[in-house]
């Protein structure tokens, strides 16, 4: 089934709805509408395939804006950041460098891929933690690049769930960053294939997220309505839910997934979410909202 769990923010029907697994059912394709054996009117019918029209329409334009926002940020300096991280004393500097390199590497040959190659090796040389803001970057970018990525980047990310940096996946945190980190981790040692000698790491973090979609269900989320940090949180999510081998993985986190789109989908009034909010502000919202700026899903 596509997850299109995002666009129930994007739409007031959806938050009417309440519930993301209506919206993963559309677009219906036009042949599915050939074959419709429609007992209604054929005004209805009409209708319907002009809702079809428009999502298509609608899939064009994501996919428009998408390429639009990925040439903007791949336009970034990126040696120029590799040089300015490497002459400072920036404790994160992933955040800065990763999005530039996964938007480049997404325009496939527009940039040259051994530098880029070169620069995301020489970052995780130069700064091996593994932290929660370059955990949903560094998670996509090898699991949709590891086919043409260089042996020693791959090796790299191997490190990663081998001992002593498994352990790493494990830190704590506020609950945005283990979203990010642990979530980001799990997908990584359950969908990579890759051998861990310390499987209690995977088990400890699957067994948090059931802890906290339970926590959901029941009290609710802790950094609550925050339209800064649903962002962090989803990304990780979405990387178990794309990349995760176990169908209950990928479950847990559709489950999730669709707890935060709802919860989004409900406070959105006029094409913004106002209300009440921890760690964040409504003031602002209709060209700043946190909430506003959230990706769409990959396909699966």
């Amino acid at each position: 089934m596509k997850l299109k769990v995002l666009v129930l923010a994007l739409t007031t029907l959806t938050a009417v709805i309440g519930t993301a697994d209506w919206a993963a059912d559309f677009p219906l394709s036009r042949s599915l509408l050939s074959q419709w054996q429609w007992g209604g009117s054929g005004q209805s019918q009409t209708l319907l395939k002009d809702r079809i029209l428009d999502e298509g329409e609608t899939e064009a334009a994501f996919r428009a804006r998408s390429l639009a926002i990925r040439e903007k940020v791949a336009a970034a300096d990126l040696e120029g950041l590799d040089t300015w991280w490497r002459t400072r004393t920036i404790s994160d500097p992933h955040k800065y460098l990763l999005p530039v390199i996964l938007a480049r590497l997404s325009l496939g040959e527009q940039y040259d891929r051994q530098q880029i190659w070169d620069i995301l090796l020489g970052l995780d040389e130069g700064k091996p933690d593994l932290y929660h803001f370059r955990s949903p970057y560094d998670i996509r970018i090898f699991f949709l690049f590891r086919d043409t990525m260089p042996k020693a980047v791959q090796d790299s990310y191997r490190s990663m769930v081998d001992s002593p940096r498994v352990r790493e996946w494990l830190e704590q945190g506020t609950e945005n960053h283990q979203f990010m980190q642990r979530i980001s981790g799990l997908a990584l040692m359950d969908g990579s294939g890759f051998p861990t000698p310390l499987p209690a790491t995977a088990a400890t973090n699957e067994a948090w997220l059931r802890a906290e979609l339970n926590k959901f269900l029941t009290i609710g989320q802790g950094e609550f309505h925050s339209s800064t940090y649903y962002g962090y949180a989803i990304a990780g999510l979405l990387n178990l839910y794309d990349f995760a081998d176990t169908p209950e993985l990928r479950q847990l986190a559709k489950a999730a997934l669709d707890w935060y789109a709802v919860n989004m989908a409900v406070r959105f009034s006029w094409g913004t979410a106002g209300g009440a909010e921890s760690r964040g502000f409504d003031r602002g919202t209709w060209d700043d909202s946190g909430l506003n700026k959230l990706p769409r899903p990959a396909k699966s």
